[in-house]
């Protein structure tokens, strides 16, 4: 199995796209702001991300069973830049973790060109 998949939902074309990583930490404050643009923005699903890096764990809602992911968000603002937001329940667990999700992730989101990322 591969250490890191990412499961595509759509591939939108952006023009100048900010990210903005909001993953748990102290205070959760990225997590919490994170969550506020995916809800208020109405923000679409561009990717979920799966990992051994993340912790072994599923979370039980709806009646259902779902594995740990982060995911990957998008917004088309009609403005000078577009928005990219990842957003997740979890970082990796390990500092290589932190590291190679860090690395895959950009990766993935290279083909956009980001122009600012914030953290």
């Amino acid at each position: 199995m591969e250490k890191i998949i990412f499961k595509k939902y759509e591939e939108p074309e952006l023009e100048n796209p900010i990210l903005v990583s909001g993953l748990p930490g102290i205070g959760n404050v990225g997590k919490i702001t994170a969550d506020y643009f995916i809800e208020k923005l109405k923000m679409k699903k561009m990717a979920d991300i799966f990992s051994e890096y993340l912790p072994p764990q599923v979370f039980i809602f709806d009646n259902k069973i779902h594995l740990v992911r982060d995911s990957i968000y998008y917004k088309k603002t009609g403005k000078k830049n577009d928005l990219i937001v990842i957003a997740g329940d979890f970082q990796g667990t390990t500092q290589e973790g932190q590291y190679e999700l860090s690395y895959e992730i950009l990766n993935y989101l290279n083909k956009y060109n980001i122009s600012r990322i914030y953290t």
